[in-house]
């Protein structure tokens, strides 16, 4: 598309009220240059840009309206850009952006190059679209990466005079050491791609399974896993899990475990429900996360615990990631508590966040537990593949069982108020 087209297309989208712009023809295809502008996706990042030479922040004064320069040690709200990118999936080196600064103007280079740039314009035409690059390589901008900006009209770049403590224009000839700038980038915002509000009249079958076994089987627990409805089922918008002392099939206890195995599975993103655990000694409710490929066997294979709670501490959550190297049998265990009052009067939202980097690991969304990527191999972390959800409801064993099982208390429910997966 050529860049006029392009230009209306994005004032199209970006301004309230704006009717179809026309577009001038490129001399390519025999379309009408009198069609609107094709719809064009815009994907939204934060950022800020640090001069290399000095360290300063590229900063839109009086948070815009008027001059850009760079003279700021340190990055606040007028230091802070959106980057309004056309081109609907990652940042690119070559990419053609707009820079919108707090007060909702643009920045520009005047005359489209050759000049001062300020952030006082109102529109999303030629003066403001920049081309991002790398300065070394291509593909995907990250976070930390050196860059450029290019202005489309002129070619001329974006230049921190002195290399940054004043002024900045657009006279940059070259992409040099005064119009290099260290681009900070937040996290894109998630997106959600699955969810379950267990609002039908059952469990939703493509998306859950049961996990049907007796006794024993992990744990040394005591429950029958069941696909029963007396021990999972959906009821007044909740997904109920229910332990029982009802003797089935010959075993004392009686409870569910769902999994998503075999539906659905995901590699990094935000992971969370809203769960009122179920109290009581011998419960040991849990939320969380193993991988579709157990080929090297557990703890080897990886597992996240976003949530586990065992009752004879009910208002104390547990999270835990396991590795070879890092695991309950372990010195080396990676797990950290937090008590919250309520847990089982109340819901709270139990959530993961996942990255290459890191796992975090929130309460309400209060973040309580760090997992950091040692970058050591697989035995320490093996985050980089598949895991499925897993919500169950244990009755005793080791952990859940480590102070006696009152008998007097079931049944005993964990309901789930949604589930919801997040990515980026």
């Amino acid at each position: 598309m050529h860049y006029r087209a392009l230009a209306a297309s994005l004032s199209c989208l970006l301004l309230v009220g704006c009717v179809d712009a026309p577009l001038e023809s490129d001399g390519v295809g025999s379309g009408d240059p009198g069609e609107p502008p094709e719809p064009i996706a815009l994907t939204q990042r934060t950022a800020t840009f640090r001069t290399q030479l000095t360290g300063h922040y590229l900063v839109a004064e009086d948070g815009g309206g008027g001059a850009v320069n760079a003279n700021r040690t340190t990055a606040e709200d007028w230091e802070t850009f959106t980057i309004l990118d056309p081109n609907d999936g990652a940042l690119d080196s070559g990419d053609l952006i707009l820079l919108r600064v707090n007060n909702g103007r643009y920045v520009q280079a005047l005359d489209g190059g050759g000049s001062t740039v300020n952030a006082a314009s109102p529109n999303q035409l030629e003066w403001e679209m920049f081309r991002i690059v790398k300065r070394t390589g291509g593909g995907a901008i990250q976070d930390g990466d050196l860059v450029g900006l290019q202005t489309l009209v002129s070619g001329r770049w974006v230049s921190a005079l002195e290399g940054g403590g004043g002024a900045v224009d657009a006279h940059g000839a070259a992409l040099d050491t005064w119009e290099t700038f260290r681009i900070g980038l937040a996290p894109p915002p998630w997106r959600l791609v699955w969810a379950d509000e267990f609002n039908g009249a059952g469990i939703d079958e493509s998306k859950w399974s049961w996990e049907v076994q007796r006794p024993g089987w992990v744990n040394h627990e005591l429950q029958n896993y069941t696909s029963r409805w007396e021990n999972a089922r959906v009821e007044d918008g909740d997904l109920l899990i229910e332990a029982r002392r009802d003797w089935f099939q010959g075993h004392e206890y009686s409870s569910a475990r769902l999994k998503t195995q075999g539906k659905a599975s995901w590699r990094y993103g935000r992971i969370e429900a809203r769960i009122k655990n179920p109290g009581g000694w011998g419960t040991w409710p849990a939320f969380w996360m193993m991988p579709d490929d157990f080929g090297r066997g557990w703890p080897a294979c990886g597992e996240i615990d976003i949530m586990e709670n065992v009752g004879y501490d009910q208002d104390r959550i547990h999270a835990t990631t396991h590795a070879a190297a890092y695991n309950w049998q372990s010195t080396e265990q990676r797990t950290a508590s937090t008590v919250v009052g309520g847990v089982t009067t109340d819901y709270h939202v139990y959530a993961l966040e996942w990255r290459p980097e890191r796992i975090d690991m929130f309460v309400d969304g209060v973040r309580y537990y760090t997992s950091l990527n040692p970058y050591r191999g697989d035995d320490w972390w093996p985050f980089d593949k598949d895991f499925y959800i897993i919500l169950n409801l244990a009755v005793g064993g080791d952990w859940g069982g480590a102070r006696g099982v009152d008998p007097n208390i079931w049944p005993r429910q964990m309901r789930v108020d949604w589930v919801r997966v997040y990515q980026q």
